[in-house]
């Protein structure tokens, strides 16, 4: 049986090394503003091609520079990144409320089960880094840029290695929001997130959003994955 574990999480400021969302989604932006934008929504993850099941969509970006390549990560974390395909909100409120009561993890584990048991694999005691960004946009902003400069950003983070899953949700109808990465550790995000193009879309995070904030997290998956848990990232 899975276990959640469901805590009072802290928030903090972003910092330069975290990532700052400026999704497309976040902000509203009608498809046809980025022609490499055809999985709107989150909606679209999962394998390339089926007979290719090592290229998967792990955001809502499909070209060729925004897949991830699960050969270049450890076999747990690319199981991981297969199972959290089927990663979605499990309510409406997801942008308020407690992370881990809104999205489906019980299904991710169980689906991660599947792949172990289909692989075979030996899996053992995981742990895996987790970034949740809330936001509460301003009602005027440039949406087809800061569009951009996410995908640009989510493109640095992949080649910098080590990211498993971005998603990222609507506004709802106050302007909250909620986007999450899933990092294979906390040193991948950091590395992920230092570069120039995160750096240009950070400098717009004060003009898009009246506020916003991080929870740090960490993913704990127990031998065979029978049992896992949420809870605050420690250093």
């Amino acid at each position: 049986m899975s276990v959640t574990t469901a805590t009072t999480l802290a928030t903090a400021p972003p910092t330069e090394n975290d990532w700052v969302d400026l999704s497309v989604a976040t902000h509203n932006v009608e498809p046809s503003a980025l022609l490499t934008l055809s999985l709107w929504g989150n909606s679209g993850t999962g394998y390339v091609d089926q007979n290719r099941k090592n290229l998967l969509v792990i955001s809502p970006y499909n070209q060729p520079q925004h897949i991830l390549d699960t050969t270049t990560i450890p076999k747990a974390a690319a199981l991981l990144a297969e199972a959290l395909a089927v990663f979605k909100p499990t309510r409406p409120d997801y942008a308020t409320a407690a992370y881990v009561d809104s999205f489906n993890w019980d299904e991710v584990i169980a689906y991660l089960r599947e792949l172990i048991s289909a692989a075979p694999y030996s899996w053992r005691s995981e742990s895996f880094y987790i970034v949740v960004f809330r936001s509460r946009s301003v009602a005027a902003r440039d949406g087809a840029t800061l569009g951009m400069l996410d995908m640009n950003a989510f493109e640095e983070a992949l080649k910098a290695g080590g990211l498993l899953r971005y998603w990222c949700g609507f506004a709802d109808s106050e302007g909250n929001n909620l986007s999450t990465c899933v990092w294979t550790n906390r040193a991948a995000s950091t590395g992920g997130t230092c570069g120039s193009k995160h750096g240009s879309a950070s400098k717009h995070a004060k003009q898009a959003y009246a506020n916003y904030s991080l929870e740090r997290l960490t993913l704990n998956i127990n031998h065979d994955a029978t049992e896992w848990n949420i809870c605050k990232w420690e250093p």
